[in-house]
């Protein structure tokens, strides 16, 4: 495994509400950060290589516009190693509908890379990250309350199923460390932005 996993908090409800008021016009079916952790990784050859295997073991965009195409990778600052590495996991995994999307849980919905030398660091204050929000789906069992995540490809057909996305940012270890020291600070910026 590459990186180090850091549990991060429920976003707070005043949060939410703030967050979904300033940044999405009210519409909460935007917000997509409640659940959230980190993943802690030395290099950027490491972040490549956490993608590449999240993007190996996942579907991309499935049920929303379609696959993740060429030139959204190349906007989001994941072409050249990502593409090859998506090219062999192409087809049907990328939809989650068969081959090897038994073994597919994970559905990315958005993929934010502040790592990519075209973002505008003017917008996060110089914040570095890459921000990688995957959908999940399960049922919860009536008798014992157990949760039983399920098959992406299973999603359509499965009675009572419940879904939810949830935000994975991976960080190098440098930057991880300024943020635990310097993250009110990081709050009343976003809040002069109004963000």
């Amino acid at each position: 495994p590459v990186g180090r996993m850091e549990h991060g908090k429920v976003k707070s409800c005043e949060r939410a509400i703030q967050k979904t008021v300033r940044s999405y016009h009210r519409d909460p079916s935007c917000l997509t950060d409640l659940v959230r952790c980190t993943v802690v990784v030395k290099s950027v050859e490491e972040v490549l290589e956490w993608v590449s295997k999240v993007r190996s073991m996942s579907a991309v965009a499935a049920g929303l516009s379609g696959p993740m195409s060429e030139e959204k990778d190349e906007a989001a600052g994941l072409s050249g190693p990502m593409s090859e590495e998506k090219d062999e996991a192409a087809g049907d995994v990328e939809s989650g509908k068969g081959g090897r999307g038994d073994g597919v849980y994970l559905n990315i919905t958005s993929i934010k890379n502040r790592y990519d030398r075209r973002y505008d660091l003017r917008a996060c204050g110089g914040y570095r990250d890459l921000c990688i929000c995957v959908e999940v789906g399960w049922t919860v069992n009536a008798k014992n309350g157990s949760c039983t995540f399920i098959p992406l490809k299973q999603w359509d057909e499965t009675l009572n199923l419940r879904r939810h996305i949830c935000e994975v940012q991976v960080l190098l270890e440098e930057m991880y460390t300024v943020k635990q020291h310097v993250h009110k600070e990081y709050v009343n910026f976003r809040n002069v932005l109004c963000q």
